[in-house]
């Protein structure tokens, strides 16, 4: 099965098929990241992978015990 080609959008497209379609950040609270349509927090579950961090311009997930960083892009 391929991986959907990048568009040159703003989103990031994981191994893990996740779409990282936008961050909301919040350092001194509780920052969200938008994954294929739905909102996550750090700790939950997506799929295969889990949120390990969430910072300003990217979203670290751990997929098969190997971390992955998806960006946001600013084209």
């Amino acid at each position: 099965m391929a991986l959907p080609k990048d568009d040159g959008g703003s989103a990031s497209v994981s191994p893990a098929g996740l779409k990282l379609e936008g961050i909301i950040y919040d350092p001194g609270s509780k920052s969200l990241a938008i994954l294929n349509g739905k909102t996550y927090s750090i700790g939950e579950t997506v799929g295969e992978a889990k949120i390990v961090s969430i910072l300003k311009d990217q979203v670290v997930i751990s997929v098969a015990g190997e971390e992955k960083k998806l960006l946001i892009r600013n084209d």
